[in-house]
């Protein structure tokens, strides 16, 4: 059994409907930009748990985690620390920018080769790509799923107690970190959760993931998919699959749905993947890691030294900056 059927299997619990936990927001607006300049203004949401009273004075009541809105600050100053005149990279300074802008005609007119050299070195965002007119409604989710099918949604897993010690309940909500950190768990629900909760101001931030995608269109043999060419290789070779092996789309093919502020902490996709992501409806700011000139990724020190690199959240000194870029339907990064 993989890693994330364990994961899947052992933290599956059910989801709790219901839509007064509470919120904290950040304290000023961000901007963020389109490939194209475009402007886009929000303010920033995350859960917490519910007042406790501190030992130290049981008159003051405040939020536990609060400081999540902490570790938000940290990753937007880091971001907007690297705009020039008020703008990011892949406005101000293209040639500087992680990220490769180009239409789908130019796109479609590279040879495979062409779109690894540039992968070598950026991130390719592709524009205009065609795309299906999808709504966040029961039409838009049922490309994923039925409505009424059990899903896997994506929370944070805690056990809150009170300094009186009278009881203790547990809260399973996507944002709120544990008392282990940001540790995901994965709770049982079903599509509907998502659209009662996307639907109304006071509901859940909630990640619906997992969706294995086995019609994608996007699913072809494409000369630059790197995973394709090395699952044609191997089909036959001694201890890989045979030649009749399906190609394992649930585990390298699936969607997400997910409500506003549903928020990724950093982290690396693992098994040697490049990731592909196309926004079908909504938007989805986008961010990447870019490691230092003085510190490249072939240094070994680039995870491993203490204040360059952690998982979960921006170290204040990081030596890497962030860049992102918000994605809409009919972008492909």
């Amino acid at each position: 059994m993989d890693l994330i059927s364990w994961q899947v299997h052992t933290k599956q619990a059910d989801f709790e409907d219901r839509a007064d936990v509470p919120r904290v927001k950040y304290d000023r607006e961000i901007v963020a930009f389109d490939v194209d300049g475009g402007e886009h203004r929000f303010t920033p949401e995350a859960h917490v748990s519910c007042p406790v009273l501190h030992v130290s004075s049981p008159s003051n009541r405040t939020f536990q985690f609060e400081d999540r809105i902490e570790d938000l600050r940290t990753f937007f100053d880091n971001i907007e620390a690297g705009y020039r005149n008020g703008k990011p990279p892949h406005i101000s300074d293209p040639d500087g920018s992680t990220f490769d802008i180009i239409s789908s005609e130019e796109f479609d007119s590279l040879t495979a080769k062409q779109i690894q050299d540039r992968l070598r070195c950026k991130n390719i965002v592709v524009t205009g790509v065609r795309h299906p007119n999808l709504k966040f409604d029961q039409a838009g989710l049922r490309p994923f799923c039925p409505v009424n099918r059990s899903i896997s949604i994506q929370g944070l897993n805690f056990t809150l107690s009170y300094v009186s010690c009278i009881t203790d309940r547990l809260y399973l909500d996507h944002s709120i970190r544990g008392s282990n950190g940001f540790v995901p768990v994965t709770v049982n629900g079903q599509g509907k959760d998502l659209l009662k909760h996307g639907g109304t101001s006071g509901g859940k931030i909630l990640n619906g993931l997992d969706f294995p995608m086995w019609k994608d269109s996007e699913w072809d043999r494409s000369p630059y998919a790197t995973d394709m060419v090395a699952w044609d290789v191997l089909l036959g070779k001694p201890h890989c699959a045979n030649p009749n092996t399906p190609y394992p789309t649930p585990h390298v093919r699936w969607g997400l749905f997910g409500t506003a502020h549903a928020f990724s902490t950093p982290h690396l996709d693992s098994d040697g993947f490049a990731t592909f992501l196309r926004v079908l409806c909504g938007k989805k700011l986008w961010c990447m890691y870019c490691p230092s000139p003085s510190l490249p990724l072939s240094n070994i020190n680039a995870f491993l030294r203490p204040g360059d690199f952690e998982l979960d959240r921006i170290p204040p000194k990081a030596k890497c900056r962030l860049e992102g870029v918000v994605l809409r339907p009919g972008d492909l990064l």
